[in-house]
């Protein structure tokens, strides 16, 4: 509960923002390196599968009630660090 109250503080705050334009040239460089240094930082899960689980379902838990849609955070769960629980989504 404590995660959803401090996310739902964080959104708020954003709102007051002044938001900040990209070109779409800008935009492709950071995504590019974000994906170049995720894969630099992919690393086995070394925790028992127990730990991983119950993380894994905690995460879902509270995207899911902060409103993202099931197949939205399967797909972003699948796309980070989880994907290396196989069948547990």
């Amino acid at each position: 509960m404590r995660n959803i109250k401090a996310i739902e503080v964080d959104r708020r705050f954003s709102k007051t923002l002044s938001s900040l334009e990209l070109d779409s040239l800008m935009i492709d460089r950071i995504l590019s390196l974000a994906k170049e240094s995720q894969v630099e930082r992919k690393k086995t899960l070394d925790e028992s599968e127990e730990k991983a689980v119950t993380k894994l379902a905690i995460t879902y838990g509270i995207l899911r009630r902060l409103g993202f849609a099931e197949e939205r955070v399967i797909e972003c769960l699948n796309a980070n660090q989880w994907s290396g629980l196989g069948g547990c989504l």
